[in-house]
Order: structure tokens, then C-alpha cells, then sequence
């Protein structure tokens, strides 16, 4: 039996558990407000269940998902709470039971969406700063794959001080800085097509552009951040 099949039975376990003990137990009258209850327990339980499902994908989605659930796990053992009362009073009243459980639904998901949206805008900016420093490091990776295929001695002083103006540079980005990324990107590409190149003149202007490039880069997002 796999894992699918084990969380799929402990998943309907409470239904079936609760079905059982709902139909076999002698409750009388199964009126409106007891129908009503036995509904509001079900919706309950299938927002728990269903709510790892909006939580979105991102560095702290465990983060997310055990706030979402923690208000969703709250909800259900208040209605669970709240609606057995009904079942076992069976007030004849079903307009107090059906809109006091629908109240507590309403509150619920007063509270859910709410923070569904928060949880979205955090993990949409925490996806763009992961793709930021991935464009970094990505530079960084390609500046230090550069600096130790050369065996010149004088270009690779140059490539090291200029691995180290890019390495001490922020990791984060803005989209101001991007044109200058891109440019950064070509320019290291270009120093890389000069490794059997004798052309000493041509790889200090290069080096000179890139180094000028990554200052660009720096003060940009200085005054930005």
C-alpha cells in the first residue's frame, strides 16, 4: 500500500468514524437543525483537508501552510464543538443553529482569504529574491569559472580583482539593474573568449569595461536600496 492510499484512509477516517456513530446512535428528531449541523461539520472538515492546496509554493511554504492550517484546524474543532451541541440539544430551532454555524463559517473565511493574499504578495516577492540571487550567483559562478581556466599570470591578478568587486557586490537586484546585469553577463562571456587570445590590449579594455559595468551595478543599487 503506498503513501497516497495510508493519507487518503486516514483522511476519511473522520468521516467515516463520525457517519457511523451519527447514523447508528438513536438521535431523535433528525430535524432541519440537526441536518443543518451534520452539513457545517462536513464543510468544515473538507476546508481542513482541502487547505494544503492554497497554500503557495515557495521557500516558506511550510511556514504558510501551518498558518493556513492552523486557522482551518481551528475553524473545524469549533463547528465540530458547536455542532454536536446542535445534534445532541436537537433544538427545534433551525434557523439558530443553521445561522449561528453560518456566522462561524463567514468568520472563517474572513480570516482565511485574508491571509491566503498576504501569504501570496510574501511568496511572490520571496520567489523574485530567490530568482535575484540566482541571477547573482550566476554571474559570481561564471566570473570564478572564468578566473580559474586562466593561466596568464598578469590577467588573472585582473580577473581576481574583479571576481572580487562583483563577489562583494549586493545580491539583491532591481529591475533597473537588470539591463546592467545583461551587460555584465556578455561582457564576462566576451573576457572568456580571450583565453588563447595574445591580445593583452583587447583584454585590459575588456576587463576595464566589466569592472566599470559592475561599479554601475553597485552604486544603482545603492541608491536604490
Amino acid at each position: 500500500m503506498n503513501v497516497q492510499a495510508l493519507w487518503l484512509i486516514l483522511k476519511l477516517l473522520f468521516v467515516i468514524v463520525f457517519n457511523a456513530v451519527f447514523f447508528v446512535a438513536d438521535i431523535e428528531p433528525r430535524n432541519a437543525a440537526v441536518w443543518s449541523s451534520y452539513v457545517f461539520i462536513h464543510i468544515s472538515y473538507v476546508f481542513l483537508i482541502l487547505t494544503p492546496r492554497f497554500v503557495t509554493k515557495s521557500g516558506s511554504t511550510h511556514v504558510f501552510g501551518m498558518s493556513l492550517l492552523s486557522i482551518s484546524g481551528f475553524y473545524f474543532f469549533i463547528e465540530l464543538c458547536v455542532g454536536v451541541g446542535f445534534i445532541l440539544s436537537r433544538t427545534e430551532s433551525w434557523r439558530t443553529a443553521f445561522f449561528v454555524q453560518l456566522i462561524a463559517c463567514a468568520l472563517y473565511l474572513l480570516v482565511l482569504l485574508p491571509s491566503m493574499i498576504a501569504n501570496e504578495h510574501t511568496a511572490a516577492k520571496e520567489i523574485k529574491r530567490e530568482a535575484e540571487i540566482g541571477k547573482f550567483k550566476s554571474l559570481v559562478r561564471e566570473m570564478d569559472s572564468v578566473m580559474r581556466d586562466e593561466n596568464n599570470a598578469a590577467r588573472k591578478k585582473a580577473l581576481e580583482k574583479t571576481y572580487d568587486m562583483l563577489r562583494s557586490g549586493s545580491v539583491k537586484s532591481h529591475h533597473d539593474a537588470a539591463p546592467i546585469e545583461s551587460d555584465i553577463e556578455k561582457s564576462i562571456a566576451t573576457i572568456a573568449g580571450l583565453k588563447n587570445d595574445s591580445d593583452d590590449e583587447e583584454f585590459s579594455k575588456q576587463i576595464e569595461m566589466l569592472q566599470k559595468l559592475i561599479d554601475k551595478r553597485n552604486r544603482v543599487l545603492k541608491s536604490l536600496h
